[in-house]
């Protein structure tokens, strides 16, 4: 069977197809392929409907945790044969292509010949982090891949690659909590009001730790020290409270948006050195929960959209009761905003 269809490539430098699982996260199928002779070889799926587009697929070797996850767009038209199959109802078209063995970086730049003219539009520093590999999972909190800051973020079809990320409330004695303005420069939300601090675990084994959430703390503690300056050593894993996490998407402009399972974590701490980096943050301010409510009416203050959500839901309780979270740590339940 031929036909053409408007793709883009997408590369992964590995050497055997054997037994290779491929299965699309946004749909949810998974398709056994058998062993390809070919090496350096790319698999693309594409569904065949009058509504949606096969956007995502994820490449995965047995027996390994790792994976690498790619994108598809529209940018490129590419005659090719493919195979159709029938998974869950939806009829797929399965496609390989032999492409050079590359290095990830390259395939990226392969996969979205447009990444480098929306870069240019970018802080120059933030531009930096779009290369940060961030956590992709499934809608259960698991770990299916990983892909760029970059990719993680960008919006196709009105959707988002769901990642894993943090959000650090720090509080002083006195129980008020640390706010920050987000930087101009920031790609997803500029200029906004949020917690303390908000960012993700990447891709590497000290902050893929899930017993406790380690990995997270360990990640929030290093972005503590990036965004606010406050030293690593000043804060230990322990003084972390892990509460719960919640799932959230919001799109911040046509091009970029955030899809994230957030682990919510609670830090109470006086005498911390704080020197804010304006790379990262505009503006920081103390707030009591009735000072919040007072930014929001009389200086008519925008608020990033997860710190909304749970200031207009969780966060009060939370706060009335910081020295007794334990009643309202929750790690099974990921709930739904």
């Amino acid at each position: 069977m031929a036909m053409t269809r408007s793709i883009s490539r997408a590369a992964v430098p590995i050497t055997s197809f054997s037994g290779l699982n491929c299965s699309g996260i946004s749909q949810g199928g998974k398709l056994l392929l058998s062993r390809s002779k070919q090496p350096h070889l790319i698999l693309i799926g594409e569904q065949i409907s009058n509504t949606s587009s096969y956007t995502r697929a994820t490449l995965v070797r047995p027996n390994f945790s790792l994976q690498k996850t790619f994108l598809l767009n529209t940018s490129q038209s590419r005659n090719w044969n493919g195979e159709a199959l029938s998974i869950n109802n939806s009829k797929l078209l399965m496609m390989a292509v032999a492409i050079p063995k590359m290095s990830y970086s390259t395939a990226v730049s392969k996969m979205q010949p447009d990444t480098d003219a929306l870069d240019e539009s970018v802080d120059p520093i933030q531009r930096q982090l779009l290369a940060e590999q961030c956590i992709v999972l499934n809608n259960q909190d698991e770990v299916i891949g990983h892909d760029t800051k970059r990719n993680c973020h960008r919006i196709v079809n009105q959707d988002v690659l769901l990642h894993r990320a943090f959000s650090v409330f720090l509080f002083n004695g006195k129980g008020e909590l640390l706010l920050q303005q987000r930087s101009k420069t920031k790609i997803t939300f500029p200029h906004m009001w949020t917690n303390t601090c908000c960012s993700h675990p990447l891709y590497e084994a000290s902050e893929l730790e899930e017993k406790e959430a380690l990995g997270v703390k360990r990640a929030a503690r290093r972005r503590l020290e990036i965004e606010l300056g406050i030293p690593q050593d000043s804060i230990s894993l322990d003084d972390f409270n892990y509460l719960t996490r919640i799932h959230y998407k919001a799109l911040s402009n046509s091009i970029w948006g955030e899809h994230e399972i957030d682990y919510i974590l609670f830090l109470q701490k006086d005498d911390l050195e704080i020197n804010p980096n304006p790379d990262e943050i505009q503006d920081i301010r103390w707030v009591t929960l009735g000072n919040v409510k007072e930014m929001i009416v009389k200086e008519n203050v925008s608020l990033t959209p997860w710190f909304e959500l749970i200031l207009n839901s969780r966060l009060p309780v939370w706060w009335k009761n910081l020295k007794d979270l334990k009643q309202f740590q929750d790690h099974k339940t990921i709930h739904r905003m």
